[in-house]
């Protein structure tokens, strides 16, 4: 099954080694680490800010499934699980033409700053026009709203706006 490339914004940079693009975010959540960790690793918090159904077994060599939608399902496997500080896991979409499961690595890290919390996120392995960026930059304003308990409405993938809104740039 083929289908429509992932979401996001061009990538920002390239990595060293193998000269694909990656994307660099960086947020700040007026939360604990702890508290937005668990927003990455429980099942319960992870759906108030992105997908409608996931398995996750938050542990090195631990699997994990995100469903947005039937057609968008991320998938991946932790590779390093250190709470509340950091978070690396591989990631793709199944069926995904141009980012097969587990062809990506996201690093999340989490440190105390002023009363919150500075997020840095970083996505290797993309590929060049990717729009993973676009992705990314609505999923962690969602991010910050569930944390801090604002409405935040169902999943971008569900209805696919996030796939057809047009890159930022």
């Amino acid at each position: 099954m083929r289908r429509r490339r992932a979401p996001g914004a061009g990538a920002k940079g390239r990595n060293m080694d193998d000269a694909q693009p990656f994307i660099e975010k960086t947020i700040w959540v007026d939360a604990s680490p702890e508290d937005v960790f668990d927003f990455f690793t429980e099942p319960k918090k992870l759906l108030q800010w992105m997908g409608v159904e996931a398995q996750i077994e938050a542990r090195p060599g631990g699997r994990f499934r995100i469903v947005h939608s039937a057609e968008f399902v991320s998938t991946g496997e932790y590779v390093e699980v250190d709470r509340p500080h950091r978070l690396v896991y591989t990631i793709g979409w199944e069926g995904g033409d141009d980012m097969p499961t587990a062809s990506g690595t996201v690093h999340v890290t989490l440190t105390p700053d002023q009363d919150g919390t500075r997020l840095a996120l970083t996505h290797h392995g993309l590929l060049e026009g990717s729009r993973e960026a676009d992705g990314w930059s609505v999923y962690l304003r969602r991010l910050q709203d569930a944390v801090a308990g604002r409405h935040v409405p169902v999943d971008p993938l569900t209805s696919r706006t996030l796939w057809d809104a047009p890159s930022a740039g």
